[in-house]
């Protein structure tokens, strides 16, 4: 199925001519916003109903979220308000000023008694001037009294008043304070006319110094309603049945649940797409920056979208499966990781780090639980935990057991995550705790699985290489790499060398070094058709190409390339290391035959018909492995390669290859070239290290001699 998926794809490919289509990559962008656009949706929009104060309801009508009950919450809030007393304040001033009045009436007293006025003088007098309403019968016998029993009057009056005001009297506890004073002044061991002019003088004097303090009132309700912590309706709960009339409260809870069509929805649908556009936009700027070729390569554009797409139905079926069993925390089983680690492995862990944040905000916001929220961070916070640590458990994977082990170290990391939000926000409770544990558990195994999975169809159906696939490719029981052993072994040790220096000169200019490697193995497959033909895998002095016109024997030799590209068809060989083959000559000229020709043609040649008929090398790889090899062959053919002579030899090699042209269409340096040489020459010291010479290697190198006597010349074009 991946392979029939395969072929259908490369021919739309190359029916609409989509890689190279310029509009193509916005079309990719457009479908990844209406996707995710279409998956947050559900988060803003839910069924209405036209119902009004009085109408019945239609159906059940079920909350379909945890939301704030305002109803209960406002009557909670209500009876904490009313729940708290009125506050009254003391006002001291009011029993110091009657004490003075009390004072300042007695001085009048004994003042107004010892004068020679009438008694009705006296009594106006004191009526004035006093700030205490009594009768002219208490100030008549307040006149008749003696210094030492208005000393004891005083004492009394004072006394009780203090008594009946010291704590404070409310308005209201007037008439309470009056008998309790009366209560006072009829166990006072004083005389009848004594005991009436203090119950006159008290009851007279004693007023309200407790008043209602509204501000303090205020403050202290206030903060009893603050405390009040919101009343929910949880998820599934009915709000009313088929049938029952909407109340104001019931018509207030369906308002909270956003459950009425009275909500304006198009304007939380044009957030959601300014969300949605920033998200996108910010991927595309992400890409521009960081990963500017993935936008020149639709393959690799269509790959990035499809991962995400397909990340969105995960969190989709997910979020399915949190209505059905009502199990809120259900967000911690996404497996985003999978998304992380396929992107790392076939895209780039640049674009998969902030492929997890985009991710850990898509599913904080998909699986947010409180209506009030717009986020759930805990959701959000575990995403990325996972998100981050798929990516950097896969960087430098080198076998696909790996993508296992990163499961079990992202397991390990949502646990982490998962228990830390518990400890910070959330009550302890050891059996939501472990459930919440375990989903983290399931989330890192099932990434692992899913990427496992998934990764051999994608590699295969984008012809993407990843260091996994790189390092399969590279083994010697691959079946085309067994058939060049053993129907071409000279080539097949050729290729090794080659491989060695492909793989040092591509860590020396930042190319990718395992595919400059698993090329140069596979350049020369095309060799196979015809190994005797190539000098390496020659065992006779007999040299079939002296028996053959140059043209035929040009004709064989450049053949090789595509010979190996057909090969590498047929086996399955990947895109990437079918260009390194195909490009791996570019246009160069096999001057050994073409100087063969024009000596025995007098001159009358053309030398188109003695170059290679492939394109130039469109990368760094296939242009490293293209000097490798001639390097490789050059330094081969060299009686005493020795380091001096074998870095003139490389230098003259890329300068011929410059000059020829051949890396116009790849984005080698100058810097670069010069780096090459260096890591050539590296390698290659530990290649053709100086030994002592014995007398059994003096005979063998002059049987070699004998065997190939013009190698130096030929194994240049060859």
């Amino acid at each position: 199925m991946g392979q029939l998926f395969k072929n259908k794809w490369k021919k739309n490919i190359q029916k609409y001519k989509l890689q190279e289509n310029k509009l193509y990559k916005y079309f990719l962008f457009a479908v990844l916003a209406i996707g995710m656009f279409l998956l947050m949706l559900e988060g803003i929009t839910s069924v209405s109903y036209d119902l009004k104060i009085g109408d019945r309801s239609p159906e059940d009508i079920i909350a379909n979220r945890t939301a704030v009950d305002v109803v209960a919450t406002d009557i909670a809030k209500q009876e904490a308000r009313e729940l708290v007393e009125d506050i009254y304040r003391l006002d001291n001033t009011i029993l110091n000023k009657v004490r003075i009045n009390i004072d300042q009436l007695m001085f009048d007293v004994r003042r107004l008694s010892n004068e020679e006025i009438t008694e009705t003088v006296k009594i106006n007098t004191l009526q004035e001037r006093s700030e205490i309403n009594l009768s002219e019968e208490v100030y008549y016998k307040l006149l008749q009294t003696d210094s030492e029993k208005l000393d004891t009057i005083r004492f009394h009056v004072r006394n009780i008043i203090t008594q009946t005001m010291g704590d404070g009297i409310k308005q209201t506890d007037l008439k309470n304070a009056r008998s309790l004073a009366d209560d006072l002044i009829i166990g006072l061991d004083i005389n009848k006319d004594a005991r009436f002019i203090v119950r006159e003088i008290v009851q007279n004097s004693i007023a309200a110094n407790m008043f209602f303090d509204e501000r303090a009132t205020e403050e202290r309700r206030d903060s009893q309603e603050a405390m009040v912590a919101d009343r929910m309706i949880t998820k599934n709960t009915l709000i009313v049945a088929k049938g029952e009339v909407i109340s104001e409260d019931i018509y207030t809870r369906l308002q909270s649940l956003n459950l009425l069509e009275d909500r304006i929805q198009y304007v939380d649908w044009a957030g959601l797409l300014i969300v949605v556009v920033l998200l996108v936009s910010g991927l595309y700027a992400y890409i521009n920056v960081y990963k500017k070729e993935i936008l020149n390569d639709n393959y690799l554009l269509t790959l990035l979208v499809l991962i995400w797409i397909l990340t969105f139905v995960v969190i989709k079926t997910v979020h399915v499966t949190t209505g059905l069993f009502d199990v809120s925390s259900v967000g911690y089983l996404v497996p985003i990781a999978m998304s992380t680690m396929l992107i790392t492995i076939l895209v780039s862990s640049k674009l998969a780090v902030y492929s997890a944040v985009v991710f850990s905000i898509l599913v904080s916001f998909i699986f947010q639980t409180d209506s009030t929220l717009l986020f759930d961070y805990r959701f959000g916070f575990v995403c990325l935990a996972s998100g981050l640590a798929g990516v950097f458990s896969v960087t430098k994977m080198t076998h696909r057991s790996a993508i296992m082990r990163a499961g079990i170290i992202v397991a390990f990391v949502n646990v982490i995550a998962i228990l830390a939000i518990h400890l910070i926000a959330i009550e302890f409770t050891p059996s939501v705790l472990t459930m919440n544990l375990l989903f983290g558990i399931i989330s890192g195994l099932l990434s692992s699985v899913l990427t496992l999975g998934l990764l051999p169809f994608l590699e295969s159906t984008f012809g993407i290489l990843s260091s996994v696939s790189l390092l399969e490719l590279s083994n010697p029981n691959n079946p085309l790499l067994r058939k060049l052993l053993i129907e071409a072994p000279g080539t097949y040790h050729h290729s090794v060398i080659v491989g060695n220096l492909a793989e040092a000169a591509a860590e020396a200019v930042d190319a990718d070094p395992l595919l400059a490697r698993v090329g140069a193995f596979y350049h020369d497959v095309g060799k196979t058709k015809r190994p005797y033909m190539f000098i390496e895998n020659q065992l006779t002095k007999e040299n079939p190409h002296d028996k053959i016109a140059p043209s035929l024997s040009t004709l064989i030799i450049t053949s090789h390339p595509k010979d190996g590209v057909e090969l590498a068809e047929k086996h399955n060989i990947p895109k990437p290391i079918r260009d390194i083959i195909h490009q791996h000559h570019g246009t160069s000229l096999l001057s050994y035959f073409y100087n063969k020709a024009k000596d025995s043609e007098k001159g009358n040649v053309n030398e188109m018909d003695y170059r290679y008929q492939n394109i130039k090398p469109q990368s760094k790889e296939a242009a490293i492995v293209m000097v490798a090899d001639a390097v490789e062959a050059a330094v081969r053919a060299m009686a005493k390669p020795t380091p001096s002579r074998m870095e003139t030899i490389i230098r003259k090699i890329i300068k011929e290859k410059l000059a020829d042209g051949q890396f116009d269409e790849c984005d080698l340096t100058f810097k670069d070239l010069d780096n090459m040489v260096h890591a050539y020459i590296h390698v290659l010291n530990g290649i053709f290290h100086s030994r002592i010479e014995y007398p059994e290697d003096q005979i063998q190198k002059k049987v070699l001699e004998e065997i190939r006597p013009d190698s130096n010349s030929k194994s240049e074009a060859m």
